[in-house]
């Protein structure tokens, strides 16, 4: 019967695992979906003529009115309240970086995700054994 339990416990724990890797994966889905659409706006505002207005984001689904000054160059976050002028072209190079790094972190949950899930159905049919054994 104790045996039956630390079945019991090591399932519900790597459930646990799992899920808080699905988390973590949704996590990172959600910041490559937002380094995309940076992208797609660098390459849109690069279409913008100077001395045109736009509404610009400042937060909370606020906007305010901004003329394009420059549309070639960026100002990219390079470390804490660190900041530097790039290139549309750099800023969307550092994005890809970014990006393939993000989805190689995805590649290792689905590799992790996947042998949790061999290691559960081991042990989901010990736990039939182990109840058909009890009966």
């Amino acid at each position: 019967m104790k045996e039956l339990e630390e079945k019991y416990v090591q399932n519900q724990l790597l459930k646990g695992e799992v899920e808080e890797l699905l988390k973590q994966k949704e996590i990172i889905e959600q910041k490559i979906l937002e380094l995309n659409i940076t992208k797609n706006t660098i390459g849109e505002i690069s279409k913008i003529k100077k001395g045109d207005f736009i509404w610009a984001p400042i937060g909370s689904d606020v906007f305010v009115s901004a003329r394009i000054e420059d549309n070639k160059t960026f100002l990219s976050r390079v470390g804490a309240d660190v900041s530097v002028k790039k290139t549309g072209q750099d800023v969307i190079k550092i994005l890809d970086r970014q990006i393939k790094e993000l989805n190689n972190s995805i590649n290792q949950i689905n590799i992790m995700v996947g042998k949790y899930v061999q290691e559960l159905k081991k042990i989901e049919d010990e736990i039939i054994r182990l109840r058909k054994k009890n009966s």
